[in-house]
């Protein structure tokens, strides 16, 4: 439902998509919408439709931002966002970043050098 609303197509798909967002805009309904179908949407987004990471990150701000959209831990999903607007780094890892410096921790153990371009992060490899 997200990335027919945020594509707008199928045309069929997102004007059902787009009454649904209606709904929750105008508080009729709530919905739950998890950290990892955001994901999955940021990818398609930015791999199939090739759209910026900047405008992504936008959209999907501004739909999360929508006080009928709950989600388990709104605040780290929009801090993610927001490291995923800004650095070239993938969305899943951003997400893991901001759930680490929620936490209160700064490290990782990972070969990925995407962290390494998070502030606050500190990228650890095994030997």
């Amino acid at each position: 439902m997200v990335l027919r609303y945020l594509t707008r197509s199928p045309p069929e798909q997102s004007e059902k998509a787009e009454r649904l967002i209606a709904a929750v805009r105008a508080g009729e309904v709530a919905v739950l919408l998890e950290d990892v179908t955001l994901a999955e949407v940021v990818w398609v987004l930015t791999s199939f439709y090739r759209v910026p990471r900047a405008a992504v990150a936008d959209a999907v701000a501004r739909l999360v931002a929508l006080d009928g959209i709950r989600m388990p831990d709104k605040t780290v999903v929009e801090s993610a966002l927001g490291i995923f607007g800004r650095l070239n780094v993938k969305f899943i890892d951003a997400l893991l970043a901001a759930k680490i410096l929620r936490a209160g921790q700064t490290e990782i153990w990972s070969f990925d050098r995407d962290f390494d371009r998070i502030r606050g992060i500190r990228r650890r490899e095994p030997a």
